[in-house]
């Protein structure tokens, strides 16, 4: 009581000192007493503890250290919580050795124990978690799936989004479970947020679903909202919709307006999906297009490769030209002809070939690039004189 009165450390680190103790251990069970789940799902006393310390955890380390002393006891939160933060350390980390021993005890557990009991949110964290990890355990992730198809309704929007957007992540087609949340979803678009909206229209594009009737009750509540989207967002949706081939012409067209207005606030790769999108969709709009080139001349040092090869082939596929955006990647792409894949290169080569210019020296660059990379340095020079030729001519 003393310690708890007058200290600021953390109540597990408080708990750890004491542990052993008979104080500690009434600690420990008035913690564990008190978390709110029902008796059925309460996991032994030292669960309390753990999940304590999952929770204020702020490195991988902490969180493999946990699981390494073994869950086969803890409960469905703590366990839950324990996938939530493996996926959310593990892009900062290389022991992916560590990672994969930590998901095979955890899905020892799950093998074992099944996912009967789990309060949604916390089996929409452990799909989410899946994802981020690259997962890959079919019979654990078949029987968590199952979960959700039986009872989508009971599943927050957020849950919904994040758990699609798992499954594409980990380039899973559990059809049914597609098909139910499809089902079920055109009735509550109005709860997704405009994160959920774009994510859950960036999975169905991944995994190549292409439910119309979804796709268009997604789209009708996003439209009027756009202006609400962030940057990266507003992006995914022009990008998923021609990744999906669905041109919804009214969302589509508020789009292009928010891209005329937003420039400034769009990255790079935002404006590159934009295009490329628009390209797929072979949705022309001039202004926005003209906008685009006019904005992103000075900005070609911050695209990658292959940004300026997917907005050369949007605009190739519009057939949009202008030339002082063209003549700006003339001289811009041969520094940088050694970051571009056979792919870019052919995509280039596409896009200034429907745009009417000469690009003989792109083509024999991606086939150079094909041979041999060790050839990037005769392939620069012959490129160089290539667009430096284009460059004059109009």
């Amino acid at each position: 009581q003393d310690l708890l009165a007058s200290s600021s450390m953390p109540r597990f680190a408080i708990a750890r000192r004491l542990h052993g103790t008979r104080h500690g251990a009434s600690y420990l069970n008035v913690a564990s007493r008190s978390r709110t789940c029902s008796s059925s799902a309460r996991a032994a006393p030292e669960s309390g503890y753990v999940q304590e310390r999952l929770v204020s955890s702020t490195s991988l380390a902490e969180v493999l250290d946990l699981i390494h002393s073994g869950p086969d006891r803890w409960g469905r939160i703590s366990l839950s919580t324990a996938w939530h933060r493996l996926g959310k350390f593990a892009d900062r980390s290389r022991d992916k050795r560590g990672i994969k021993d930590a998901m095979r005890r955890l899905s020892d557990v799950h093998l074992a124990k099944g996912f009967e009991g789990y309060k949604p949110r916390n089996l929409g964290n452990i799909i989410w978690a899946w994802g981020k990890l690259q997962y890959r355990d079919g019979t654990v992730v078949q029987a968590g799936c199952k979960m959700v198809v039986d009872a989508p309704e009971k599943f927050a929007a957020r849950d919904l989004s994040n758990i699609v957007y798992a499954l594409a992540l980990m380039r899973h087609k559990h059809w049914d479970l597609l098909a139910s949340v499809g089902d079920h979803l055109p009735g509550r678009t109005a709860e997704f947020s405009p994160q959920g909206v774009s994510n859950m229209l960036y999975a169905w594009a991944l995994l190549g679903y292409k439910r119309r009737p979804v796709l268009r009750a997604l789209c009708d509540s996003a439209l009027g909202t756009l202006a609400n989207y962030k940057p990266q967002e507003l992006s995914i949706v022009v990008y998923a919709c021609g990744m999906l081939d669905f041109r919804h012409e009214d969302l589509i067209a508020e789009a292009c307006q928010q891209t005329s207005r937003r420039l400034a606030e769009l990255s790079e790769q935002n404006i590159s999906n934009i295009v490329h999108g628009l390209g797929r969709l072979e949705f022309k709009c001039a202004d926005t297009l003209r906008a685009v080139c006019s904005h992103s001349i000075s900005r070609l040092p911050g695209f990658t490769a292959q940004g300026i090869a997917n907005t050369a082939y949007g605009l190739g596929t519009l057939r949009f030209r202008d030339d002082e955006f063209v003549r700006a990647l003339c001289q811009h792409i041969p520094s940088r002809v050694t970051e571009f894949t056979p792919q870019n290169l052919g995509n280039t080569a596409f896009a200034f070939g429907s745009m009417k210019f000469r690009v003989a020296g792109v083509v024999r660059c991606e086939r150079d690039q094909r041979k041999s990379s060790s050839a990037s340095r005769s392939v620069e020079r012959e490129d160089r004189t290539c667009f430096d030729r284009v460059a004059q001519k109009k």
